[in-house]
């Protein structure tokens, strides 16, 4: 569910204005709490991209393991299949 969500639009558009927010508030002296740099929203952004890469990779597993047991049923009903047909040709 979080890797669908993290690759859709509603997730780019928060993002979006996340990172515009924390840029506007500290542009100004007066308010900011992350001058410059902004080695806080560095770091922030990199542990988004880290767990959100481990987020779609284990969903790419799921899915994986998903595909792998929905193939091998579709082996057995195929191999059922075509044992009905060799018993009617018989």
């Amino acid at each position: 569910m979080i890797a669908e969500f993290s690759g859709s639009i509603p997730f780019l558009v928060l993002n979006a204005v996340f990172f515009a927010v924390w840029l506007i508030v500290n542009a100004f002296p007066v308010f900011a709490f992350d001058p410059y740099p902004f080695g806080l929203l560095t770091m922030i952004v990199s542990l988004e991209a880290i767990f959100l890469s481990i987020f779609v990779l284990v969903s790419q597993n799921r899915q994986s393991d998903k595909d792998r047991i929905r193939n091998e049923l579709d082996y057995q009903v195929n191999l059922k299949a075509e044992l009905g047909v060799s018993v009617l040709l018989h």
